[in-house]
C-alpha cells in the first residue's frame, strides 16, 4: 500500500470504482469513501490509525484482484409479455421477468432504488412491492456497500440471491465473497459510465433547492426525460435532450474518471447474465412485438445464467440473435466511453458555477440549442411552463 499522510490508498485513485467492497470487508471499519472533485469520483481511503494491515481490503478490491470474466455463449432479444409490467421498464422488461421468477421461488433480489430521503442505494427485496422500487434506469452511482454482508448471509442460509448492478459492483461482490455460491445469480448491466452521487445531489440543489423529493424518472416510453416528484406532486420536469445533467451524462462529461478506462466495457463480462438495450436489432426478428417498443438484450455467460433464462423464457417474446449483432449495436460492449474533449473546461467551471452553467461553457451549449429548435412549438411551450413551475413551487 502507498502511504498518503495519515491514510492509505488501496488502489490507484484513477481506477477506484467506489464499489465499497473494501469497506464491507475491513474488520476494523478503517476504510471510508471520499469524494474527489478533481476526478468526480468517490474513492476509498484508509485511516492508518485503525488499519491493522491485514490486507483483506486489497483481497476484496476488484482493481487489485481482478475477477474472472466470462465469454458470452448466447445473445437473446426479449420483451416481457405482460404489457403493464413492460411499460414500467426502460426497455423490454427483462429484469422484471427475472425478478418475478426468483421471488416466486422464495429467493431474494438485490437492486438499486431511491430511499425516502432521496439516496440511491442497493437494497434487498423479498417481495414484489419492494422490488418495484428497482424499476427504471438510474443515471447515477448507487451505494452498494451496505448489502455485501446481507447478500453473504442470505447465501449462507441457503437462499437464492439475484443481484443486479453495474459490472464494477458485481466485480466488487465477487471480490468480497471470495468464493462461488451455487445459489448466487449475478446480472451486470451494460453501462457506459455513471456520475457520482455527489454531483447528482449538487444538481438537485440547483433545480429544486432544499425541497424533498421521493422519486426520479430518467426514461419514459417516448425517450429520455428528467422528472422529480414528491409522491404524486411534480417538482421538476424537462425533456431529456434539454436537461443539463442528462446532456452531460449522454455526452460523457460527468462520469467518474475510472469509467473512461473501464475494463468491463467488452463482450467478456463478470456476471452470469448481461442486460441492456438491444440497440440496432432488426425489429422484423420479433414480429409479435408491439410497435414502438424497446427490446432488452440478455447475454448469457454461464450455466446458471442459461438455466435462469430457460426457467423464465415463456414470460417473454424472444429470439436468439448473433452475439456479433449485439456487440456491434452497443458501443459499451466494445470499448469504454471516450473522454470528452471539454472535460477539463467542465471541471474548472463546475467548482464555481454549478452543473448547468459549467455544461453551458462547453460544446454542449450548441447541442442544447440545436435540440431546442428541433422540438415542436407545443413542446417548447410546455417545457417553459414546466421550468417556470419548478422555480415557483
Amino acid at each position: 500500500m502507498t502511504a498518503v499522510g495519515k491514510i492509505t490508498e488501496i488502489c490507484s485513485a484513477d481506477k477506484c470504482t467506489g464499489c465499497g467492497a473494501c469497506i464491507a470487508k475491513c474488520p476494523r471499519q478503517a476504510v471510508r469513501l471520499k469524494f474527489d472533485p478533481e476526478r468526480l469520483s468517490r474513492r476509498t481511503v484508509v485511516d492508518d490509525k485503525l488499519c491493522i494491515q491485514c490486507g483483506m481490503c486489497r483481497q476484496a478490491c476488484p482493481v487489485v484482484t481482478p475477477p474472472f470474466r466470462k465469454t458470452p455463449g448466447h445473445a437473446i432479444a426479449l420483451w416481457l409479455r405482460d404489457v403493464q409490467k413492460a411499460a414500467r421498464s426502460s426497455s423490454g422488461g427483462a429484469a422484471q421477468g427475472f425478478t418475478d421468477y426468483v421471488l416466486e421461488q422464495g429467493g431474494v433480489v438485490v437492486g438499486a432504488g431511491f430511499t425516502a430521503d432521496g439516496k440511491l442505494v442497493h437494497t434487498i427485496a423479498e417481495t414484489r412491492e419492494v422490488a418495484a422500487n428497482f424499476c427504471g434506469s438510474k443515471y447515477v452511482q448507487s451505494d452498494f456497500s451496505s448489502v455485501y454482508s446481507t447478500v453473504e448471509n442470505r447465501l449462507k442460509a441457503g437462499r437464492t440471491v439475484l443481484v443486479f448492478g453495474t459490472p464494477c459492483q458485481i466485480a466488487g461482490l465477487y471480490g468480497f465473497l471470495g468464493q462461488e455460491y451455487d445459489k448466487l445469480l449475478t446480472v451486470d448491466l451494460v453501462c457506459h459510465g455513471v456520475p457520482v452521487y455527489d454531483l447528482f445531489a449538487d444538481y438537485l440543489r440547483e433545480i429544486i433547492g432544499s425541497r424533498h423529493y421521493t422519486h426520479v424518472m430518467f426514461r419514459q416510453r417516448n425517450g429520455y426525460c428528467f422528472k422529480l416528484f414528491e409522491k404524486s406532486k411534480r417538482l421538476y420536469s424537462c425533456e431529456g435532450t434539454l436537461d443539463w445533467y442528462l446532456l452531460a451524462f449522454m455526452y460523457g462529461l460527468s462520469f467518474r474518471v475510472n469509467c473512461y478506462s473501464c475494463p468491463y466495457a467488452c463482450p467478456e463480462r463478470v456476471g452470469d447474465i448481461t442486460l441492456g438495450d438491444f440497440w440496432g436489432i432488426d425489429y422484423s426478428a420479433l414480429p409479435e412485438l408491439p410497435p414502438n417498443r424497446g427490446i432488452s438484450l440478455a447475454l448469457l455467460h454461464t450455466d446458471k445464467g442459461r438455466k435462469l433464462f430457460e426457467a423464465v423464457k415463456e414470460r417473454f417474446v424472444w429470439t436468439e440473435r448473433p452475439i456479433e449483432e449485439a456487440v456491434r449495436g452497443n458501443n459499451q460492449l466494445r470499448t469504454p466511453f471516450a473522454l470528452h474533449p471539454d472535460r477539463a473546461v467542465f471541471l474548472k467551471e463546475l467548482k464555481d458555477r454549478g452543473i448547468r452553467r459549467a455544461a453551458a461553457r462547453t460544446s454542449l451549449k450548441k447541442i442544447y440549442y440545436k435540440n431546442l429548435m428541433k422540438l415542436p412549438l407545443r413542446k417548447i411551450y410546455h417545457w417553459l411552463l414546466d421550468f417556470h413551475y419548478s422555480k415557483m413551487n
